[in-house]
């Protein structure tokens, strides 16, 4: 993607882009942990809205994310420096693989809907009601999501779907690079206690094909996995529960084990990471 995608720009006209001219009313941005150098950049310039649950896109140079108050989609263009406010209502957009579709979680009607954009310019695509934390295979054709009662489910860009429910329930799935797992928040997330990641083995169409187990462990709050590029290793927001604001970057393997520190600046917090396509850069949100 050489320049914007045509649907931005439409966008730039219907509503408006913020550049770090911008009134700063915020205090929340979105910023990039360099894996390779440790280094850390601001990703979003200067603005009056705070930006969460940011997505790469499928070669690194932008970032779809939400932006409140009005749940709101954006998208921030990392070369230049520019937050486009889409005019879409919604939150938790996911960029896919393929780099041909957003989808998000719509929250305005009742039902509330899990949609689909393209990138390239188009009218959003209803794909299922009551479903939400949208996170695509790596074919670009499912979906893994929350369904309204709690339990994780894929559903397919052809309609098809899978209910995980009699075995797994949480959170925020997270599919591996490969297609073949799918990594949530346990079931403790819905009441604010410590939520485990779990993992749970798929096929292609999204079938289970084993139990759930875990990757951490329940006594640490687990949020918002991302696996890295090789599958190996799942980022999430962490806390190890002896102070509520203390919520920092950590890696684990995907096979399990003690959590290691990625980033943590003490008393701030991190949120809502995401690798980067080629796994060397994750964005997250947080405070100055």
């Amino acid at each position: 993607m050489a320049t914007r995608h045509t649907w931005l720009m439409l966008a730039a006209l219907a509503v408006s882009a913020w550049s770090s001219t911008a009134i700063a009313q915020s205090n929340i941005h979105l910023y990039i942990l360099d894996t390779h150098t440790g280094a850390v950049t601001q990703a979003t310039p200067p603005m009056d809205f705070e930006p969460y649950n940011a997505s790469f896109c499928n070669d690194g140079k932008e970032l779809v994310h939400d932006i409140v108050p009005g749940n709101l989609l954006a998208v921030t263009d990392l070369k230049a420096g520019v937050v486009t406010n889409l005019g879409i209502e919604g939150e938790n957009a996911h960029w896919s693989p393929n780099g041909k579709y957003i989808a998000y979680h719509y929250w305005v009607t009742t039902p509330h809907q899990l949609r689909v954009i393209p990138a390239a310019g188009g009218a959003p695509v209803f794909t299922r009601d009551w479903a939400y934390d949208p996170s695509w295979t790596n074919n670009s054709k499912r979906i893994a999501f929350m369904d309204g009662l709690g339990y994780i489910g894929t559903v397919g860009l052809d309609g098809t779907e899978t209910n995980l429910g009699y075995m797994a329930w949480g959170c925020n799935p997270a599919y591996s690079p490969d297609g073949k797992l799918i990594v949530y928040e346990g079931d403790g997330c819905w009441w604010g206690y410590p939520a485990q990641l779990m993992a749970i083995p798929v096929n292609e169409n999204g079938v289970a094909l084993g139990d759930p187990y875990p990757i951490t462990s329940g006594a640490f709050y687990a949020s918002y996995a991302s696996f890295s590029n090789d599958g190996k290793t799942i980022v999430f927001s962490g806390n190890a529960g002896s102070d509520p604001t203390e919520w920092g970057l950590y890696t684990v393997s995907v096979y399990g084990g003690d959590p290691v520190v990625l980033f943590d600046r003490p008393g701030k917090g991190e949120w809502d990471p995401a690798y980067s396509n080629n796994g060397r850069y994750v964005v997250f949100s947080g405070p100055e």
